[in-house]
């Protein structure tokens, strides 16, 4: 079986290796772009993470969905931005304790 070599490849079909090169380089330029707005989004998400859950886990969702669902960082993503958005916040409420016979006791 006879392998078809890169040079006769390009001999045959030289509009198609170029035009396959140029998409290609396009295309990989669009993912780049891609990738840089969702890292500062992400970035972005986690400076306001303590501040304001909910648009953080807004900005988690978006960038997820930038980052795509094929990859484990988009799918890390999603489910970081449902956790904020679901998260309920943390109720500073004094513990009450109550003895036996129903008095408070004092800590």
């Amino acid at each position: 079986m006879r392998y078809i070599q890169p040079v006769l490849l390009k001999r045959i079909y030289p509009q198609f290796a170029n035009d396959f090169l140029a998409w290609f380089s396009g295309f990989s330029w669009f993912i780049g772009i891609l990738t840089i707005i969702a890292i500062v989004l992400t970035i972005i998400a986690l400076v306001k993470l303590k501040s304001n859950s909910k648009l953080a886990g807004i900005l988690f969702i978006i960038s997820g969905v930038i980052s795509g669902f094929i990859s484990i960082q988009g799918i890390l993503l999603l489910i970081a931005g449902t956790v904020c958005l679901v998260r309920q916040p943390n109720q500073d409420e004094p513990i009450i304790k109550v003895d036996e016979n129903g008095s408070f006791l004092e800590e």
